[in-house]
């Protein structure tokens, strides 16, 4: 009303040419103004959806839809229709409520969406975002060079096997503890070398290393007084471990991994954990000599002590005891036996000459079965007894008989991109790893003839 009231008064004179000019620029960037406004308000409210905030999108629209209840108010109490500028308004603040009703949607759909998937990645408060990106296959590569000290400390439980860190770790540790904690789990179980605390050695590289051993030792003697005092060296020698790559690959559905009911997470964990497990243990509780791979505990190397005349194949409680008492009793206070569950089956008949049993069955997961007051390992990676020449039962020493060596940590890997036509997520574990004999007389096994 204003305007029309200035334009009439002027509109004789000389000067209203430019103050219409000046009058529609001043239009012109006032309504650009509002469009940028109403765009910069638009995108966020989009970025508060994205973000799941439905709360702060829920006190938008209600404050839309207060601003046109008050033009309808005011049009009502002046018992009026509204005008060209009050239905312009009341059409936009219309068209903003109901876009805000589709953002609130969106938004808490987001949100539960969110909550789904967060809440199965949640360890404590809170898990890695490269964990949660690996487990999407967003080519996310994770390393964990602790991997060689979990194997170790839980190898070395009791504190007594040798343990060396020849080089110091560094990386993304992004696996979550609980995975490394069920891989290694899984890994130490499916060996019964593992669960008999060898030697462990754990590398950030993969080059080949000497560990020094002796196959005799030193004498002392009795000295008499301004005598001088005799030499007596230890035989010396070394072993060579190297690092022989292991692991594999499965795939799993896109649709199970957005599933909030599969546990992605400890499916991967186990099933990653067994299979590397099993072939290290097929190696290192094996029988290969160990040229050109992993030397097996229970290899036919010569140099290693042989007990055994069963016609059989199955140790009598004489075999055991001569195993047992042929192995130094400087390795027998910390000595252990090795066999499969088949012969560890068949032991469980034998008695002593009073009618006991020589098997302590175990009595908890704790603490193991023992034969002749030493704990039993078992793996199915061990050859049971049977026809033929076989290294079915060890005794000895095994933090001085074995050495194991970890280099370069746990990588595992994800991608979408190798199976993209079927829509499916790659994972991919692997890791290196070498075992020897390094302590012959510290350990001898049991050869049953047929």
């Amino acid at each position: 009303m204003l305007l029309l009231l200035l334009l009439r008064s002027l509109e004789a004179g000389n000067g209203l040419r430019s103050l219409v000019r000046r009058k529609k620029k001043s239009l012109r960037i006032h309504y650009s103004q509002k469009a940028f406004l109403m765009k910069s308000q638009n995108e966020t409210w989009r970025a508060l959806a994205l973000a799941g905030n439905s709360a702060e999108l829920k006190r938008q629209r209600t404050s839309v839809l207060n601003r046109a209840q008050a033009i309808l108010d005011e049009a009502e109490s002046n018992v009026r229709d509204l005008d060209g500028a009050e239905s312009r308004e009341f059409e936009s603040l219309k068209e903003q409520a109901s876009e805000l009703a589709e953002l609130v949607e969106r938004s808490s759909e987001r949100r539960q969406r969110i909550e789904r998937e967060t809440a199965r990645y949640r360890q404590g408060e809170d898990r890695s975002f490269e964990w949660r990106s690996f487990l999407k296959g967003e080519n996310v590569k994770l390393t964990e060079t602790s991997f060689g000290h979990a194997v170790s400390n839980r190898v070395n439980r009791d504190g007594k096997s040798e343990f060396r860190d020849l080089v110091t770790t560094s990386g993304l540790n992004s696996v979550p503890t609980s995975v490394l904690n069920e891989i290694v789990l899984r890994l130490v179980t499916e060996s019964a070398v593992l669960q008999a605390s060898p030697r462990t050695l754990n590398t950030d590289s993969g080059e080949t290393i000497k560990v020094p051993t002796f196959t005799a030792y030193g004498t002392a003697s009795f000295v008499s007084e301004g005598s001088a005092f005799p030499e007596s060296d230890p035989t010396s020698s070394s072993v060579s471990l190297g690092a022989y790559k292991v692991g594999r690959m499965l795939q799993v559905s896109e649709e199970l991994v957005m599933d909030t009911g599969f546990d992605i997470e400890r499916y991967l964990a186990q099933e990653l954990g067994v299979s590397v497990g099993q072939a290290i243990a097929d190696a290192i509780d094996g029988t290969n000599i160990g040229t050109s791979t992993v030397q097996g505990a229970f290899s036919t190397a010569s140099s290693v002590g042989v007990t055994g005349t069963a016609v059989t194949g199955l140790p009598t409680v004489g075999d055991l005891f001569s195993l047992f008492y042929s192995v130094n009793p400087r390795y027998q206070a910390n000595g252990s036996w090795l066999m499969n569950p088949t012969t560890l089956q068949a032991l469980s008949q034998l008695n002593d000459t009073t009618g006991r049993s020589l098997l302590l069955p175990a009595l908890s997961q704790d603490t193991p079965t023992t034969l002749l007051g030493r704990p039993v390992y078992v793996s199915n990676s061990v050859q049971a007894y049977g026809t033929g020449s076989k290294s079915s039962v060890i005794f000895g020493d095994i933090s001085r008989f074995y050495t194991v060596r970890f280099a370069g940590g746990l990588k595992l890997v994800a991608s979408r991109d190798y199976a993209l036509n079927t829509d499916q997520v790659a994972y991919r574990i692997s890791s290196r790893v070498d075992g020897r004999i390094v302590d012959t007389s510290a350990a001898k096994r049991f050869v049953g003839i047929a």
